[in-house]
């Protein structure tokens, strides 16, 4: 990754991990809430959720180095989390890198 990708996507990096997030905690408070189940089953809900989305939050987020900034930014990107504009700003070779390799999750591009 170029030098100035790399400074772009480490700018961005605090809004792109709020836009992952906020989602996840309103997903935390929809299953504390949860009408007709137990604590016990809300808490098991939650901790489920929890686990699954740290697993998004660490594969978007977790180690970021320059030598990882591509597979960071195509999860971030296959995420949904990173806006047109805001490719627009990479470089062209790193914008058709991460289209490229971009496959949304939970589907097929």
């Amino acid at each position: 990754m170029k030098e100035s990708d790399w400074k772009l996507l480490r700018k961005l990096k605090p809004v792109l991990l709020e836009r992952l997030c906020e989602p996840i905690l309103q997903e935390c408070r929809d299953a504390i809430a949860e009408e007709g189940k137990s604590a016990h089953e809300r808490y098991l809900h939650l901790w489920r959720l929890l686990r699954t989305r740290d697993q998004d939050v660490a594969i978007c987020f977790d180690d970021h180095r320059r030598s990882n900034a591509i597979m960071k930014l195509v999860a971030i990107h296959q995420r949904g989390l990173l806006e047109d504009e805001e490719l627009a700003q990479f470089s062209e070779g790193t914008q058709e890198t991460v289209r490229a390799l971009s496959t949304p999750v939970g589907g097929s591009a």
